[in-house]
């Protein structure tokens, strides 16, 4: 951890009964393109729960320090505001009415190296939540998205693959297609800080399958009504502006800054998904099963959940 983060949590340790409230309880913590964006939506028409503002402020995963993006264009790419200071965080959640659950989702913070320890030093109590995709799959959907947005100059996965050990940049900027898919080697990194009670592991099939049943189960975990029913017919992965609580002039500046971002990719957006229709080449697939084989194995020890189809080679 950094300086700046230990001087954080020295500072969270003084914190006074008002200001503990000021930080969230529970952790959507990915993984990315595996439907977050889906269960930030849901959660935030919970009446029991508060969600912050700003999606994706990735606090825990930026150790302190503001973002370094490797380059102009993939700072442009990001839509989200990204938060580092402590007192800024604070802000997300100070307006809360006093729901049970409060939370936020960043998707950095499963494969970041560092997350897992700045969130058990200011908020050790927390309750995380990750939802998993077949990696192949949702490294092929982040590819999609990277063309999409303009920010992978590649056109097919397996150039972009070929170029991956020159794109090391220290966080998950969209560029880095096979590390978020570890998730065993992630999740190790979580249970040598939290206790397997605090972690609630959901399969993206399942949610797909049954989005009922997985949310009642997820309001269960995080204490809140199981039997409240969201409308899941809306648009969840929109960018809005913040609909719960009052709202300070931070977050209406970044309301507007995510409005503008977004709008402004949308416009230059040239990529069209046809690629997603047509699927993976069948010799890149087996390579791909063969870099996740070992931890596929690791998550199936891990979570008694039978990921044979994610292996599958016909």
């Amino acid at each position: 951890m950094s300086r700046h983060l230990r001087r954080d949590a020295r500072r969270g340790r003084r914190l006074n009964r008002r200001a503990v409230t000021m930080l969230p309880n529970f952790l959507l913590i990915g993984a990315g393109k595996s439907g977050t964006s889906s269960l930030h939506a849901y959660f935030q028409q919970h009446p029991d729960i508060y969600m912050s503002p700003v999606k994706e402020p990735n606090f825990f995963a930026l150790d302190g320090k503001p973002p370094l993006y490797p380059t102009e264009q993939i700072a442009r790419a990001v839509v989200y505001p990204q938060i580092w200071r402590l007192e800024d965080y604070e802000a997300q959640f100070t307006f809360h009415a006093g729901q049970k659950a409060v939370g936020e989702s960043s998707t950095w913070y499963l494969n970041s190296p560092v997350a897992p320890a700045a969130i058990r030093s200011l908020i050790p109590e927390a309750r995380l939540i990750a939802i998993l995709r077949d990696p192949i799959e949702r490294a092929f959907s982040a590819f999609l998205m990277s063309r999409r947005i303009g920010l992978e100059p590649e056109t097919d996965l397996a150039a972009a693959l070929a170029k991956q050990a020159d794109r090391q940049t220290g966080y998950d900027y969209g560029l880095d297609y096979l590390t978020p898919g570890l998730y065993a080697h992630h999740l190790k990194r979580y249970l040598e800080h939290f206790s397997a009670d605090q972690l609630e592991i959901v399969f993206h099939e399942d949610f797909v399958a049954d989005e009922a049943a997985v949310l009642a189960r997820l309001f269960r975990f995080l204490g809140v009504d199981p039997d409240f029913r969201p409308d899941t017919s809306i648009k969840h992965n929109a960018v809005r502006p913040p609909r719960q609580g009052r709202q300070t002039s931070f977050s209406d500046r970044i309301g507007r800054a995510i409005r503008k971002r977004s709008n402004r990719l949308r416009g230059r957006s040239t990529f069209r998904l046809g690629a997603a229709r047509a699927g993976l080449p069948a010799d890149l697939r087996h390579r791909l099963i063969d870099f996740y084989e070992a931890d596929i194995g690791q998550l199936e020890t891990l979570t008694g959940r039978d990921l044979i189809h994610w292996r599958r080679r016909d």
